[in-house]
């Protein structure tokens, strides 16, 4: 692919060749304003590469930042004794509550102190 660099008031005077010239013989443009570049002039299909290409990238990204997360502990050991040490939020039954024939912390886990 040819990329030429031209300014912008010559792309304005000229915008219908340069799209000609883009799709026909698969040039690119950079276009400056007071010598800085300020766009790219590229044909659909060349910019459809490279979003795909942008994408291919991210997916990659994506899939490196899982892998570290994956190889790094939820918790630390420490952190992982303290929530077993922390006080439940659960009473037991008293004997009156518990259905006959079952212990009474068999229910203990689904019903939360008030």
């Amino acid at each position: 692919m040819t990329v030429i660099t031209i300014k912008s008031d010559e792309a304005r005077n000229s915008w219908r060749t340069l799209l000609d010239q883009v799709y026909a013989k698969a040039q690119a443009y950079i276009i400056e304003r007071y010598k800085k570049p300020i766009a790219v002039l590229v044909s659909y299909e060349r910019w459809e590469e490279l979003l795909q290409i942008e994408q291919e990238q991210k997916v990659q990204i994506g899939l490196k930042r899982l892998d570290e997360i994956r190889d790094q502990p939820l918790y630390t050991k420490e952190e992982l004794e303290s929530l077993l040490d922390a006080p439940t939020n659960c009473s037991t039954f008293d004997s009156d509550d518990a259905p006959s024939g079952l212990p009474k912390s068999s229910f203990s886990h689904i019903y939360p102190v008030s």
